[in-house]
């Protein structure tokens, strides 16, 4: 059992005329886990600050940078795309004596790309992103954790009956790495 309360702060800005966004978020933990340790009952607690994320992202075609005023007359492009680009700091609580962390230990890297598509009344999503992770030097036992990278996709479909009123189906898979 574990939960988390989020920190969050959030930034648009124009970059190259086109809308950007510059996100960081960082999460603070509290959980107990039970199980069993050869063949016996154990449990930890773990409370403290997890790794925090910071991200880039930014529209590449239909999302200019608009003032408040040009987007009210705004007429919304059928075709867009974007980008984006993740950190996760290996800064969170970590101890290499015990095998149930709230931080990683390592560097994570996301690369991804999204787009959408609106025809009438209905919008369709796609986005890939792949997930790269550095290795843990020092993790539990005196190990050394690898992983290869994590691809990930999403594809949303999107009916709006009117303005405030949508219907979505989601589907979403992933290709894991080896560890």
């Amino acid at each position: 059992s574990i939960h988390s309360l989020v920190a969050g702060y959030a930034r648009s800005f124009r970059l190259f005329g086109q809308l950007a966004k510059f996100d960081a978020v960082l999460p603070y933990s509290f959980g107990t886990w039970e199980g069993k340790v050869n063949q016996i009952d154990s449990s930890t607690q773990r409370i403290g600050f997890g790794d925090p994320l910071l991200r880039v992202s930014m529209m590449l075609i239909g999302g200019p940078a608009l003032s408040p005023v040009e987007y009210a007359t705004h007429d919304p492009k059928n075709f867009k795309l974007g980008i984006q680009f993740r950190v996760r700091a290996p800064l969170g609580q970590y101890d290499p004596n015990k095998l149930i962390n709230l931080g990683l230990h390592r560097w994570s890297f996301k690369f991804g790309v999204g787009a959408s598509y609106q025809i009438q009344k209905f919008i369709l999503e796609a986005s890939a992103a792949t997930w790269i992770f550095t290795a843990n030097q020092n993790y539990f036992g005196g190990n050394k954790l690898k992983q290869h990278p994590l691809a990930t996709l999403q594809v949303h479909g999107t009916y709006v009956f009117k303005k405030g009123l949508w219907l979505a189906a989601s589907f979403g898979g992933s290709m894991f790495g080896e560890v």
